[in-house]
């Protein structure tokens, strides 16, 4: 209870996803929602991922625009080696072993009377592995599998490319509780639109950053987006960051605008059209 998060370095073998210790721990962080933060070497270069932006990602600018620490994150994370995180989709807790049996013996008693059993310890570390790999601008037939399978809330965070590609391979965000998509290439109104049909359906969604500036979205998606985020009934906060969007008119903000005005909680909400020509 006192730590404020983990770290977990994972070595070129993935051993660590055989290691009792390891798994519980990660485990027990995960489900508190602590910080964590994954680390590793190849060939004397150090890598790190992070869940939330690091001091370091803070600060950073562009000419005058000042850049998003949550960019700096996800563009230092993308770096992380996918060979370990790919091993953690095949996590088996119950299989793991601990040098003491007495702690080996303690972490199954724990595993099974206080955090759901092996079945959701299990889906707990794959799905760190699968958040991970989004992350790294990873995405696979079974990280989506994993994802979709996931039997506690999620956040999701990774580029614009890596989110489309996800929702082509069928991912589900019913169970996903906050999503970052940072624009990295060209984005269409029919890939919006694909990723606003996949936040449908649940009602764990507490916060949104969409940065989709310079891209080809338009009113149709702004006005499904809007309409999807007022039935959200624990959203909190939304960042949207529409600048540069020639296809956006008045209309796409209208409904937009309505859509997050009928959404119950919402309590904070950052909405960028800098130089989109129509608004």
């Amino acid at each position: 209870d006192l730590a404020k998060g983990a770290v977990l370095v994972v070595d070129a073998a993935s051993e660590v996803t055989h290691r009792m210790w390891c798994g519980f721990e990660n485990v027990v962080i995960a489900r508190k929602c602590k910080e964590f933060v994954m680390a590793t070497a190849q060939e004397g270069t150090g890598y790190t991922l992070t869940s939330t932006p690091a001091p370091a990602d803070f600060g950073h600018k562009e000419g005058r625009r000042d850049i998003p620490p949550e960019k700096i994150c996800l563009d230092r994370s993308s770096q992380f080696p996918q060979n370990s995180l790919l091993a953690a989709l095949h996590t088996h807790l119950e299989l793991a072993r601990a040098s003491n049996q007495d702690d080996e013996k303690m972490i199954i008693d724990t595993v099974q009377t206080e955090l759901g059993g092996f079945e959701s310890a299990n889906s707990k570390l794959r799905v760190l592995g699968a958040t991970a790999l989004f992350a790294t601008n990873c995405v696979t037939t079974e990280s989506v599998q994993v994802l979709n399978q996931a039997t506690e809330p999620f956040e999701l965070s990774g580029a614009w490319g890596c989110a489309a590609e996800a929702m082509k391979l069928g991912l589900e965000l019913q169970n996903c509780c906050g999503l970052l998509v940072i624009n990295t290439g060209l984005a269409f109104d029919s890939d919006l639109q694909a990723l606003v049909r996949g936040l449908q359906p649940g009602q764990q969604l507490r916060k949104v950053n969409l940065d989709l500036m310079l891209t080809n979205v338009g009113d149709a998606a702004l006005q499904a987006l809007g309409e999807t985020l007022s039935k959200k009934s624990v959203l909190e906060s939304v960042v949207l960051n529409f600048g540069d969007c020639e296809n956006i008119g008045d209309a796409g903000v209208k409904g937009l605008g309505q859509g997050l005005g009928q959404a119950p909680n919402l309590a904070s909400v950052e909405l960028e059209l800098d130089s989109a020509p129509f608004v």
